[in-house]
């Protein structure tokens, strides 16, 4: 479930404990090294043009060489508040309806091998690779596979 449709019914203490969790997990991910560009490259994780719908409606933008130039494409762009950060790997879209709550632990596994065809193998094998050591769900994944084949994954 989407957290913006249950955020007004948890405790106070259910609030805490996943802003705690969004922390790690925004942590680790800032964390994780940089496969392309300089550390002062703005891109897609391919090195590639980022499409951002708060600029330009997604238009494909970039890859940019360091925040100076990307902040050419924004309101204000020479405001000392757009100069001077980490350029970092990010999620880049941490809102209520991409942050998901009480669902079962294979779910994600399995979600993201949902459009499985539409990626790479290298993408798909990584899924795998991730999962190897917090659980095996290829049980779910199988039944999941099966419930899609007919048309109706529920």
């Amino acid at each position: 479930m989407p957290l913006f449709r249950c955020l007004y019914v948890l405790s106070d203490s259910d609030c805490d404990h996943i802003a705690m969790q969004l922390q790690d997990y925004v942590s680790q991910l800032r964390d994780m090294p940089r496969s392309v560009g300089s550390d002062t490259t703005i891109s897609n994780t391919l090195g590639k043009a980022c499409m951002e719908p708060r600029i330009r409606g997604a238009t494909p933008i970039g890859p940019f060489a360091d925040e100076a130039a990307f902040s050419q494409w924004l309101r204000w762009p020479d405001d000392p508040a757009r100069r001077g950060h980490r350029i970092l790997f990010t999620h880049a879209d941490l809102n209520p309806r991409n942050i998901l709550v009480d669902y079962p632990e294979y779910w994600e596994y399995t979600k993201a091998l949902f459009e499985g065809f539409r990626w790479t193998k290298r993408h798909n094998d990584m899924m795998y690779r991730i999962f190897e050591k917090i659980g095996n769900y290829s049980r779910e994944w199988d039944i999941e596979q099966r419930a899609w084949a007919t048309g109706d994954a529920v």
